[in-house]
């Protein structure tokens, strides 16, 4: 494993691949805020039936932050970012959250992406005005008592105990107000354009207008979601899907041999 850098629209970004790239390539696109290290786990894993590729989008991990951040932006960027490392291979998305959007949008346009793995993926789900305002304080905390609490949020209670641990806790607590701020700076306007506009149900009824090459994983564990209506929106759209419900949101932190199992099945079943 590497990371390089590639220069799109007076961007630096920074991303991890495999020090050999084969001709069936999964490439990643992280979730919110986040970044490519999501998928370290994923890179250890050994004799893969596929290459890897992990992207820092604008504003996470070691990419730059040169223009404003937008879903059409980053959809923009992982084009581009196909177009320029991936023209010639086999492509098969895997996105976490967030990333399900610009997944959604580049399946469309770029005919050699032959499927997506939609990981606890964002849905357009019909929240009402606490369900939001619950979410967005997770994803937009404003001091550091509520970053822990997003932070714990990303988990199931079957998996929380080393968050719960005063000494992990007490190091979240340190992360500054001047961070939080500047994240919530970053950030904002894509959180509107997630919970105040129609953006996501227009980018999922787009795709499904003419594809139908998505499958996700979720957990009734999820807290970042309404199981119940995910479920809704899984029977609207005759979503494939698989439940792992040991985990919550952050899935990778715990369920990535169960991840890459349900990529390399699916590999062997089309190959």
């Amino acid at each position: 494993m590497k990371r390089q850098l590639i220069t799109l629209n007076n961007e630096t970004i920074s991303y991890l691949a495999d020090d050999q790239i084969k001709d069936l390539v999964v490439l990643f696109i992280h979730g919110f805020g986040d970044s490519s290290k999501r998928v370290l786990s994923l890179f250890n894993i050994n004799n893969r039936n596929y290459s890897l590729v992990a992207i820092d989008l604008p504003g996470c991990g070691l990419s730059s932050n040169n223009n404003d951040i937008s879903i059409e932006y980053y959809c923009e960027i992982v084009s581009q970012f196909i177009s320029q490392i991936l023209p010639n291979k086999k492509i098969y998305l895997l996105s976490h959250s967030l990333g399900i959007l610009p997944a959604l949008y580049n399946s469309k346009i770029h005919s050699n992406i032959k499927h997506i793995f939609g990981i606890t993926p964002l849905l357009p789900l019909d929240l009402d005005d606490s369900e939001i305002k619950e979410i967005k304080g997770y994803l937009l905390p404003n001091d550091s008592n509520e970053f822990y609490i997003s932070q714990l949020q990303l988990f199931s209670d079957s998996e929380n105990d080393w968050i719960l641990k005063d000494e992990t806790k007490q190091i979240i607590l340190k992360t500054s107000l001047e961070f939080l701020q500047k994240r919530k700076k970053m950030f904002s306007y894509i959180v509107n354009q997630i919970f105040n506009s129609n953006i996501v149900k227009e980018m999922f009824d787009s795709f499904y207008a003419t594809n139908d090459n998505l499958s996700i994983v979720i957990s009734a564990n999820d807290k970042f979601i309404n199981y119940k209506k995910a479920l809704n929106v899984i029977k609207h759209y005759h979503i494939e899907y698989t439940e792992l419900n040991s985990y919550g949101h952050a899935m990778f932190y715990n369920g990535t041999k169960d991840i890459n199992k349900i990529i390399e099945e699916y590999i062997k079943e089309v190959k």
